[in-house]
């Protein structure tokens, strides 16, 4: 048992080392009352680095190899390993590494080590943990003693995302669950001897203080209970803060009785699968380091998309090293004080370094990580103090497995569960389990506080992989081996660095990765690039009808500016299309990886948007013409719709089993080569849609297409002709009452180059059909369709129920 007194006891005990001497802090205290408050001097040791502690598919070993490496060029000192989705961080914490985990591990602490990186391995017991269970105690210090002899020297507790109540057996040995973590936390930094340690409270920013900062009871016990030696980790004002400010840093301090470490989550996306932040480091002036321990940063999921964040993170940290404090502590004090740090300046000297990254050859990893049940037996723990009886191997070469787009967790819930669980140690030759992915029992609530992840739908949480199908050019140089970044910097590379360095340039230049940046910039901000087009955009819709009146002296300066708005926005969309292919020819082919799902959603949008751009500049009667009406009864009239008709016919037509050779049936109708792909469209209400069918649609086809005549062979045009007046078949009820909903996918096979792009697709439709309250969707197939019908299961369409008529098939899937 650990209760309160012992918590107090060891607090007493520690009282006196208020600040460790290789720490370098000035321990001179100031007393207000009974409480003591630091005298916060520039320190002799800034933390600064990286936290890989989002939800999702964790990195590779590999890459985090090429991290230690990154920070180490970058300036930086410190990495916590705290993957929420792998496995024994978090959900099976009590396990012990197998001996595979085991040498996997233990390379990547002599990695960090051979790169002046300090390794801090996390642990998340909360979830589940009995802080009164002497055998739960015993199997953390037993977890972080195994975790010491393969030669790690510092260590976290993290409780964050947690239920912040206690259970009746905690209640009855601890006042508080602060106290139940403050004393567990000690305890296992003194039975460590007391190494460099960091400690995760549940309210971990100024939004989750109960009531608030200042008196939240949980804060102030955890700031006067700790031992003051360990540091505390914070996020800001909110999990992800647009600001962190001198007058918020100085309060925390006061609570905590220390100066906290940032939790940083402004390059974090794990909250939305659609967007990624390639933006500087900003939003923190470099005058808040004094006030500070540290800063790491939770980037990105997508590894990739973290070297500007990075760069630019430790161009900042050193901006201020031998800081001190200053006496304007208000809110404007990042605009007024931060000459040393300027962000758009450090994000032009990143792009340069990120463009000799590019040159680098690297492939995009095989397997992001394999889903497991850790099964595997553990390796013996061995005494605290004897060296570590394990050596490093060579990681084996990962197979092709599938991978699953994991339902990222939104932090805005107090105990988040994860979709799957994965092993980021676990080389997948070797893998013994693979477990099935487990849906989450809980959903997504929204805050009401104004964080980035309240501002967006739900994440797509189907197993869509959108990645495994992507068509890389060829690599630029040698692709043998990994190019690994070496100590010196970019610029001062070999001749053969300069060789590739032409190459990459005449592929994509410093302005191409300014434009990708200004798409994927920050949570908070939208670079140039993209606000002058949404301004031109504006500007066209509110002023296009200019173009259909006579002109005069009176309009022409605004007629004039409309076309300008129309080709600036036009050809930035066509510099952004080009993006895609140019990431592809670059050596690097990881980036394009990564970097393809993001940058295809995003062209889709902007084409989207040109093609109303154009539609807006045409001329009045080609206009009028889409405006008339004079279209099937199964079209809406007028609008960007109308100026997609045509190519919806043509694909309808072309993907057709009776118009298959491409005859033209309603010759109204223009049968381009070119434009649309593919469409997917979907009703909420099958049974609805089809009741609407029989009273409007068919019968008006009916009207218009006269039946033919029986002959003996009959055109592909007239037995399209022939299905309008045969009697369609109902649809089973054991269908529609599993599946409410219907959807149907069509797709030019000849013309798309990429399956992903049809899952993306599709992924969209039951996105819309799921956030509508739909519970289950069906489609109708014939059983001749094979490459649709393979399609549909992979996408997780099983069959439902066969037709009576032999040639249709029903599959369905609940959403």
């Amino acid at each position: 048992m650990f209760g309160l007194d012992s918590c107090s006891l060891k607090f007493k005990s520690k009282i006196g080392g208020l600040y460790s001497s290789w720490f370098g802090y000035n321990k001179k205290t100031e007393m207000t009352g009974s409480t003591e408050i630091l005298d916060n001097q520039p320190l002799a040791k800034f933390l600064c680095g990286v936290v890989e502690g989002f939800y999702g598919i964790p990195w590779t070993t590999e890459q985090r190899k090429l991290l230690f490496q990154w920070m180490n060029y970058m300036g930086m000192t410190t990495y916590m390993y705290a993957p929420k989705d792998d496995a024994k961080h978090r959900a099976f914490w009590r396990d012990l590494y197998s001996v595979e985990e085991a040498d996997n591990l233990t390379g990547l602490i002599e990695a960090a080590t051979e790169n002046n990186i300090t390794f801090v391995y996390a642990i998340s017991p909360g979830l589940d943990i009995s802080f009164s269970s002497a055998k739960d105690v015993q199997c953390l210090k037993r977890k972080c003693e195994q975790v010491a002899a393969f030669g790690c020297h510092a260590f976290a507790l993290l409780f964050d995302d947690i239920d912040p109540e206690l259970s009746a057996s905690d209640k009855s040995a601890f006042q508080s669950s602060a106290c139940a973590q403050v004393s567990i936390t000690n305890e296992l930094f003194e039975h460590l001897g007391q190494p460099e340690f960091y400690f995760c409270p549940t309210e971990y920013c100024t939004s989750r203080a109960m009531p608030n900062l200042a008196t939240s009871g949980y804060l102030n016990t955890v700031g006067s209970k700790l031992l003051n030696d360990i540091h505390i980790l914070w996020t800001g004002c909110k999990v992800i803060s647009k600001k962190i400010t001198i007058s918020e840093l100085e309060e925390v301090a006061k609570v905590f009785r220390r100066p906290p470490v940032i939790w940083d989550n402004i390059h974090a996306n794990d909250y939305d699968q659609r967007r990624m932040y390639l933006g500087p480091f900003d939003g923190r002036s470099a005058d808040i380091i004094p006030y500070l321990r540290g800063v790491l940063t939770n980037p990105n999921c997508e590894f990739e998309a973290n070297y500007i964040p990075l760069h630019t993170l430790g161009q900042w940290s050193r901006s201020n090293k031998n800081g001190v404090k200053k006496d304007i502590i208000t809110d404007d004090d990042i605009n007024n004080f931060d000459s040393k740090y300027q962000p758009k300046h450090a994000l032009k000297i990143a792009i340069a370094d990120w463009l000799m990254e590019l040159n680098k050859s690297r492939h995009p990893p095989k397997s992001l990580a394999v889903a497991t049940t850790p099964l595997a037996p553990a390796v013996p723990v061995p005494n605290i103090n004897m060296p570590a009886p394990i050596q490093a191997y060579n990681e084996l070469e990962t197979t092709n497995l599938p991978t699953t787009n994991v339902n990222p967790v939104d932090p805005s819930m107090m105990n988040p569960t994860t979709s799957i669980l994965v092993n980021s140690l676990v080389d997948p030759l070797c893998s013994p389990e693979v477990s099935p992915r487990r849906e989450s029992d809980n959903e997504s609530e929204i805050s009401n506080e104004n964080e980035p992840m309240d501002c967006v739908p739900c994440a797509i949480s189907d197993s869509i992989n959108v990645l495994e199908n992507i068509s890389m050019v060829p690599n630029i140089g040698s692709a043998d081996s990994l190019m690994q970044l070496d100590s010196q910097p970019p610029n001062a590379s070999t001749a053969e660095d300069k060789k590739l360095a032409r190459v990459v340039e005449s592929v994509i230049s410093h302005e191409d990765l300014e434009l990708l940046i200004s798409f994927f910039y920050l949570p908070f901000e939208y670079a140039a690039i993209p606000v002058q087009m949404l301004q031109d955009l504006h500007l066209m819709k509110q002023n296009c009808y200019l173009l259909s009146s006579n002109p005069s002296s009176d309009n022409q300066a605004q007629i004039s500016e409309w076309w300008e708005a129309s080709n600036r926005f036009l050809t930035t969309v066509d510099r952004v299309q080009n993006l895609i292919v140019q990431l592809k020819k670059t050596a690097n082919q990881a980036v394009g990886y990564y970097f393809y799902p993001y940058l295809w959603d995003m062209v889709g949008v902007l084409q989207t948007c040109a093609g109303f751009v154009r539609w807006l500049g045409m001329t009045k009667d080609y206009r009028d013409a889409f405006l008339s009406g004079d279209q099937e009864p199964w079209c809406f009239q007028g609008g960007l719709q109308a100026e997609f008709q045509a190519e919806l016919y043509n694909i309808c037509l072309k993907t057709c089993d009776d118009g298959a050779d491409g005859t033209e049936v309603f010759p109204e109708h223009p049968n381009d080569e070119e434009g649309l792909m593919g469409y997917a469209v979907a009703a909420l209400d099958a049974k609805t849609l089809k009741q609407r069918e029989a009273v409007a649609w068919i019968p008006a086809l009916r009207e218009k297409y006269v039946k033919p005549a029986s002959l003996p062979e009959l055109t592909p045009a007239e037995e399209l002709i022939q299905n309008f007046h045969n009697e369609p078949a109902p649809v089973p009820e054991s269908v529609t009452s599993s599946f409410p909903s219907v959807i149907r996918l069509d797709v030019l096979s000849n013309r798309m180059e990429d399956c992903a792009v049809t899952k993306r697709l599709l992924a969209s439709c039951l996105s819309g059909l799921r956030a509508q309250g739909s519970t289950g969707v069906y489609v109708e197939l014939s059983v001749g369709d094979k490459c649709m019908l393979e399609h549909y299961r992979l996408m997780g369409f099983t069959p439902v129920n066969s037709s009576e008529q032999d040639d249709v098939v029903y599959l369905g899937r609940f959403l």
